[in-house]
């Protein structure tokens, strides 16, 4: 399991380095302004990313900043301006040892994107070995949320070579299957935004995280709906 790294480099020479970074190279790089909260008060900061790191910078305390990994990250919630992170193995802070981080962002839109990385992903290998063992037909895996009026889920979609699945990984109730004879349309309305029209039951509207469907797999959906669609009526 990886080691969360400490970062003991002053705020200033850190924001510069950032900045010197060459972002032609594919390295992701974000720094936004953000608060952690910690007992009886708050520490201000801002959370980073640098290619596979999240970094909090502090402020006040550089030798208190902290790096995690991305395969340290458990699970991440963004709800409007709060960010919810929740850690593999505990992190040192100034309250001792923490497996759940909450971060203020200044917006909303602060939160998603960092969610958006989160999301972006790959699978470990643990995950990807309980997904194969469902079944050896699995063609894509997204990670993904579904949003409601009154709550929402966050999991994954599935494409397999028979169907589709939605594993909500934080409200099981949310997890659907289809299998493509099943599924009367399918509309991507954009290429983070699915919505999957069944025979039986209502619509279901699925949103992912990080990367998007593209067009040729969309036109493999289509094809194998359509294809699983003629034969339904056989």
């Amino acid at each position: 399991m990886k080691r969360v790294l400490m970062i003991t480099a002053s705020v200033a020479l850190f924001t510069g380095w950032l900045v010197g970074q060459d972002t032609r190279s594919g390295q992701e790089i974000q720094v936004k302004e953000a608060q952690l909260s910690v007992p009886f008060g708050t520490r201000e900061g801002k959370v980073a990313i640098v290619g596979n790191f999240l970094i909090f910078i502090d402020d006040r305390r550089p030798e208190a900043s902290f790096a995690l990994p991305r395969g340290e990250i458990r699970n991440l919630r963004a709800d409007n301006q709060t960010l919810t992170v929740e850690t593999q193995t505990p992190v040192r802070v100034e309250a001792g040892q923490q497996t759940q981080l909450v971060f203020r962002m200044r917006s909303d839109s602060d939160a998603e994107s960092i969610s958006r990385w989160v999301g972006s992903s790959p699978l470990s290998a643990s995950e990807m070995t309980g997904l194969t063992n469902q079944g050896n037909d699995l063609t894509a895996i997204y990670q993904a949320k579904r949003s409601k009026l009154f709550g929402g889920s966050r999991g994954r979609l599935i494409i397999s070579q028979s169907g589709l699945s939605y594993e909500a990984v934080d409200k099981i109730g949310d997890s659907r299957n289809w299998a493509f004879r099943d599924i009367k349309e399918i509309e991507l309305r954009n290429p983070y935004e699915l919505k999957i029209k069944p025979f039986v039951g209502s619509d279901y509207t699925i949103e992912l995280l990080g990367k998007g469907i593209d067009s040729n797999e969309y036109r493999r959906l289509v094809n194998n709906i359509t294809t699983a669609r003629v034969s339904r009526t056989e």
